[in-house]
């Protein structure tokens, strides 16, 4: 829970700026965790990275501002899509071909998106581990405005060796986690 009430401790922006309003909680998340935090939103069925603030440590994950990534390949696309109901997500993802491949590790298919996202509604967050570039793994929140709609995700990421070392505690200070 300690990164739920982060946003709320450290204040979720509320103006027509939110992205640049956002870049302190951002900065002083990166700073607490020591790894890249990502900032992204949904726009279709991809999400686009809007902010971040990078890991200072040699190996780290690359900010992604401005990128757009498949959804389904990513955390921050799982946690928005877990957001919506299953025939809003097939109808982002229509018809019988495959989903995105980044890697050996992408989902490409509805039905398997559709029981990662149960997952991740159980969870209450997102996991990536190498489905969007190997080496990397990454956690995900859905953010939430008001009236508690989903507005944008929080990513955590972090080189695949570091992030298997603190996942289990990452993932016990998400919401929803038991």
């Amino acid at each position: 829970m300690w990164l739920a009430r982060s946003w709320s401790r450290w204040g979720w922006p509320r103006c027509a700026s939110w992205t640049s309003a956002a870049t302190p909680v951002l900065e002083r998340l990166a700073g607490s965790l020591g790894e890249t935090v990502h900032l992204a939103v949904l726009e279709g069925s991809n999400v686009r990275y809007l902010d971040a603030v990078e890991s200072p440590r040699a190996l780290r994950v690359a900010a992604r501002t401005g990128a757009m990534l498949a959804a389904s390949c990513t955390a921050s696309g799982k946690a928005l899509l877990a957001e919506l109901p299953d025939a809003e997500v097939a109808a982002l993802f229509p018809g019988p071909a495959a989903l995105p491949r980044l890697t050996e590790r992408s989902i490409t298919s509805r039905p398997a998106l559709l029981a990662e996202l149960r997952k991740v509604r159980a969870a209450g967050c997102a996991v990536n581990t190498e489905e969007s570039e190997e080496g990397v793994a990454s956690v995900a929140i859905a953010v939430r405005g008001r009236p508690q709609v989903p507005v944008a995700a929080l990513v955590v990421s972090a080189p695949l060796a570091r992030m298997t070392e603190q996942a289990a505690w990452l993932e016990g200070q998400l919401p929803g986690a038991t």
